[in-house]
């Protein structure tokens, strides 16, 4: 991945089956880094377990079955590109909570040489349109406890905690 550092040649779009290897790269960057933050295994799940778990969703963007605007699916890969390279990446979904639809956010990760351009709120303001355009009351976004730069990031665009959630280790039996 590169970056030249100009904010000029920003744009978040749908993802493309062109893509898909783009979007691979990005994700083995985000378990590459999350995975030594606290709380962060739990979060992106083991290391060799693909893009976090969502392997089946990125094969449909690869075949073609996210193309044309399709919003009859409840989920949708997007980018964030600087001169024509993808540099960031966001998989959302809906999910029923209680008898609301939110829209939950299971990856958004811009490489680290690329973050503070402006890349990760134009990602965020796409996915905000697309969660509108699924009725959704809300969107849902993980942060890890510590990661302050996050939080910051967050709530720079309007989002606030709604819920901590605590984890507690045990042996299974």
């Amino acid at each position: 991945m590169t970056n030249s550092g100009n904010s000029s040649n920003i744009i978040a779009r749908r993802a493309k089956p062109k893509d898909v290897l783009a979007i691979s790269t990005l994700c083995r960057m985000a378990i590459d880094e999350l995975s030594s933050e606290r709380g962060g295994v739990l979060l992106v799940g083991a290391s060799d377990s693909g893009c976090m778990g969502l392997d089946a969703e990125l094969t449909a963007l690869s075949s073609g079955q996210l193309e044309n605007d399709n919003y009859e699916l409840n989920y949708h890969w997007f980018v964030g590109v600087v001169n024509d390279t993808p540099v960031g990446a966001a998989f959302i979904r809906v999910v029923k909570l209680h008898h609301l639809s939110i829209a939950q956010v299971e990856l958004l990760y811009v490489e680290k040489s690329s973050r503070g351009h402006g890349i990760g709120s134009a990602i965020l303001q796409l996915l905000t349109k697309w969660a509108t355009r699924k009725s959704c009351v809300g969107i849902d976004i993980p942060a890890l406890p510590g990661k302050r730069e996050t939080k910051v990031f967050l709530e720079a665009n309007g989002y606030k905690a709604r819920s901590i959630a605590m984890f507690k280790e045990v042996d299974p039996v």
